[in-house]
């Protein structure tokens, strides 16, 4: 690392900016410059601190203006292009000589930074519920974080600072990537864009997604930090062996390994995407809108569902339809010139009333309209057939009112489900359905000594942490349950106020600890820490108290969903929002949707589906951009939640 303060590293920097000035190139960057002056910034011999910087940059600049004596440029020029030099190099705060004095100047023109982004778990090809249906290749898909989150993502925030007035810039850094990449951080360990370096994150994408993330990218800092922009990326060298380990933006012969990747004869998609935004073209883009059929937008109604919105690994959706009461099923035609939804029937399944839910890829379990748990299998062979959990030959009871949720094991992104599924009966008790390794089906109630359990007539009531561990909402509480050879017992628990979208979070796979997630009867997200661990189940003691209510996260109506580690999103009023914990929890708005009625359900790469205020069945893709500072939507205001009569003792 060269050292500013030293003569020769001066005269050689001096020497390589002078060169590169003539060669035309008018913006110079300086790299990591907090390194090179780490002498510098002390003061040396009596300097003032970045004295030998503003002794370079003053001869930097001068000869960007006038050119040097002795110095013969090939364009016969004397000086740059322009006369002028700009400046920048990676850090969020300025650099000042002679700070805090009438002498004061900023040495930089404008300053740099890597992008602040963290995975998304469950998108990666690898997770079991890959789900990537808006792309023919595997993404390993990433999302923006703020600077409050950044820190524990790279080290640093991906936006500007605001002690610092000057252009900011955020860019696709090259550096090194781990041997092991792709792969997904243990606890504990800073995600870092897969395991590779970003730049070389971005050329293993897909074509399509690369110019996608760029449109992304751009209008997430648009939306959070008008002040700092996208520095689009052109030509850099990458620390995998791809492309000829070198990424650029416009070179058609190296769009390989993927045969798609032109928008035009001799144009890539990125080349086009870029000219786009640079154009505006894309500044109102918002990608909502409602799953309708193959036709000339507008002339045909969106599909309007009766039921919960199911969607299955690769990325298909299934509803209940309105108009016929059959199950419909919906799928993204990737590889047609111009993408379109793919809607169809599946005959085999004409009396699903709600609760669909995946049990696996091609097995689908359903409330049935006469209150039985039904469910289809697919095969290339016969398509899709229906079968019943309740036959002439078992004891298994039509008396199924809601809440399907399989006993399941597993972290967030590699969860599997079991042979048993709990439900909510039409009397609200839980009970549950159960197949022997033959293929036949029993059923079964939990007691707790001798007491059937009870759970309260609301969605999302049931869930399952792992096999033989239960939390439930009941009469407006959660309770813990664990089964034990002897039978299901009650865990101890404080007062944990709950209404409904009872969910959990397991990150870790060396601990039974999980974070449980719900709606409170005031409408906020409320969290408490639990051990599932079988011998010994317990609430955290730090909760014994009772649990944390979000207080941002408030005008709450349910479906809660892990997203990933301290990271959910949930139903408001209309709305869909996100919430993380950083230093502290931060709410994040898709700000154009306000029509969210119910049934929110999540892709694995992040888009969400959700049923409409007329029954239509909406997708939210990937790419739309969150809002984590306070801003008003358009159109009319949400809808109020009703008055509150009480509080809880510590609001």
């Amino acid at each position: 690392m060269p050292d500013v303060t030293k003569l020769e590293a001066r005269m050689w920097l001096y020497y390589r900016a002078c060169s590169y000035l003539a060669s035309d190139i008018e913006a110079l960057h300086m790299g990591q410059w907090n390194l090179v002056a780490s002498r510098d910034a002390a003061g040396l011999d009596g300097a003032a601190p970045y004295a030998h910087t503003k002794e370079l940059f003053d001869k930097i600049r001068a000869f960007a203006a006038n050119g040097a004596p002795g110095f013969a440029q090939p364009n016969q020029r004397r000086g740059a292009r322009r006369g002028f030099v700009v400046l920048d190099f990676h850090s969020r705060t300025p650099l000042l000589y002679g700070a805090g004095t009438p002498a004061e100047q900023d040495l930089f023109d404008f300053y740099s930074y890597p992008i602040g982004a963290s995975e998304i778990v469950t998108g990666g090809p690898t997770a079991v519920n890959s789900g990537n249906s808006f792309y023919a290749f595997p993404v390993w898909g990433i999302t923006m974080v703020n600077n409050s989150c950044a820190a524990k993502y790279n080290g640093g925030g991906a936006l500007g600072s605001p002690r610092n007035p000057r252009l900011f810039l955020i860019e696709l850094d090259n550096s090194e990537s781990e041997a092991g990449a792709p792969r997904l951080p243990q606890p504990g360990e800073n995600p870092q864009m897969w395991g590779w370096d970003q730049i070389t994150w971005f050329a293993k994408q897909p074509c399509a997604y690369r110019s996608d993330w760029l449109r992304y990218a751009y209008l997430w800092l648009k939306r959070n930090t008008p002040g700092t922009y996208l520095e689009m990326p052109g030509r850099r060298g990458l620390s995998a062996d791809w492309l000829h380990r070198q990424y650029q933006f416009n070179d058609t012969r190296r769009a390989a390994p993927y045969s798609v990747c032109l928008a035009a004869p001799n144009v890539t998609l990125e080349q086009q995407r870029i000219k786009e935004l640079w154009r505006g073209e894309h500044d109102t883009y918002f990608p909502l809108a409602p799953v309708a059929d193959r036709s000339t937008p507008g002339a045909l109604p969106a599909h309007r569902s009766l039921s919960n919105v199911a969607v299955e690994a690769d990325g298909s959706v299934y509803w209940v339809d309105a108009v016929s009461g059959g199950l419909r099923h919906a799928t993204w035609e990737t590889d047609a010139a111009v993408p379109y939804w793919h809607i169809s029937d599946i005959p085999a399944i004409q009396d699903a009333a709600g609760d669909l839910l995946f049990q696996a890829p091609g097995r689908l379990f359903y409330r049935s309209k006469d209150h039985r748990i039904k469910y289809g299998e697919w095969s290339a062979e016969a398509g899709w057939t229906s079968y019943s959990t309740g036959s002439a030959a078992n004891d298994v009871p039509a008396n199924v009112a809601g809440s399907l949720t399989f006993e399941a094991n597993g972290l967030l992104h590699r969860r599997t489900n079991g042979a048993t599924l709990y439900y909510r009966s039409l009397r609200n008790t839980l009970d549950y359905v159960e197949q022997a390794p033959d293929g036949t089906w029993r059923h079964g109630s939990v007691a707790v000594g001798g007491t059937p359990e009870h759970v309260d007539a609301v969605d999302g009531a049931i869930a399952c942490p792992a096999s033989g561990s239960l939390i439930i909402v009941a009469n407006r509480q959660l309770r813990a349950l664990n089964r034990t050879p002897a039978g299901w017992e009650a865990v101890p628990a404080p007062p944990l106020p709950a209404l409904s979208s009872v969910t959990v979070e397991k990150t870790d796979a060396a601990s039974s600890n999980v974070i449980v997630y719900c709606v409170t009867p005031d409408y906020h997200v409320a969290f408490a820490r639990y051990s599932h661990a079988a011998t010994a189940p317990r609430w955290d003691s730090t909760y014994l108290s009772g649990h944390g209510t979000i207080a941002a996260a408030g005008n709450a109506w349910g479906d809660i969903i892990v997203t990933g580690n301290s990271r959910l999103v949930y139903r408001g009023a209309n709305s869909i929002n996100s919430v993380r914990w950083c230093d502290g929890w931060l709410v994040e708005r898709y700000d154009g949707v306000q029509n969210c009625e119910w049934g929110l359900a999540r892709q694995a790469d992040n888009s969400f589906y959700y049923v409409g205020k007329q029954g239509e069945v909406c997708c939210l893709r990937w790419d739309a951009p969150v809002c984590s500072v306070a801003c008003v939507p358009p159109g009319r205001p949400p809808r109020q939640k009703p008055p509150r009569k009480w509080r809880w003792w510590w609001q």
